[in-house]
């Protein structure tokens, strides 16, 4: 996985060297090979909420093929998408919190109007709550992760921070930050029903801290 993260960073970029042009082709390449034939990719390790479940990892990994502009001409790319995209919409994986916000991404991301995902919208309104953050599981309190990555899904869909929901939000996030500039996050059991904590908590602090930053930064008013 840690290919499809680094493809859709690197995608991000405005300009690319020939160099980074090459090795996201390879990354490209690496992840049309590892496709199985359902449309999906294998899962090897649930380590919530980085890698949370099958259907959060296959998420990312369309992801990178979507922003990679060959994909939208070469035909084995184009395919490969089209049968990821299938596996994701027709899969009985448990449907996380997590999972509703990144397939909004990924519809976000794929350029379909807004008023068409109203009702996944909605939905992601609808699980804010009292305190204005949202939280990753029912039994779990609000956190940055959650609350991050939906403030910044919820701006890329046309929410401005004008909005009460996204206000809310917002003071959520700014009561609860850390001196250190990070978020407190808590480490909890994976949904495969396999125990374990992590006592590193620096992967999730990192990844939670990221998400606000990019949901912050597209809620600050524009001069």
């Amino acid at each position: 996985m840690g290919l499809p993260f680094l493809a859709v960073a690197g995608r991000s970029f405005p300009t690319l060297s020939e160099g980074q042009k090459q090795s996201l082709s390879f990354i490209t390449e690496e992840i049309l090979k590892k496709q199985m034939k359902d449309g999906s990719w294998e899962f090897f390790l649930s380590r919530p909420p980085i890698n949370e479940t099958q259907l959060t990892d296959v998420g990312w990994i369309l992801m990178a093929l979507q922003a990679d502009p060959a994909s939208v001409t070469s035909q084995p790319q184009r395919v490969a998408l089209q049968k990821g995209v299938a596996w994701l919409a027709d899969t009985k994986q448990p449907d996380t919190y997590q999972s509703k916000v990144l397939k909004l991404l990924l519809a976000i991301r794929a350029g379909k109007a807004t008023s068409d995902l109203q009702p996944q919208i909605n939905e992601l309104l609808a699980a804010q709550q009292p305190d204005g953050g949202w939280r990753q599981l029912p039994e779990m309190k609000s956190d940055a992760f959650a609350t991050g990555q939906t403030l910044y899904v919820l701006s890329l869909a046309g929410y401005t921070a004008e909005r009460p929901q996204m206000k809310r939000a917002i003071a959520f996030l700014v009561t609860t930050q850390k001196p250190d500039g990070s978020w407190p996050m808590t480490s909890h059991a994976s949904p495969d029903g396999k125990p374990g904590h992590a006592k590193l908590l620096t992967p999730i602090t990192c990844g939670a801290t990221s998400w606000v930053t990019l949901g912050l930064s597209r809620a600050v008013p524009k001069r």
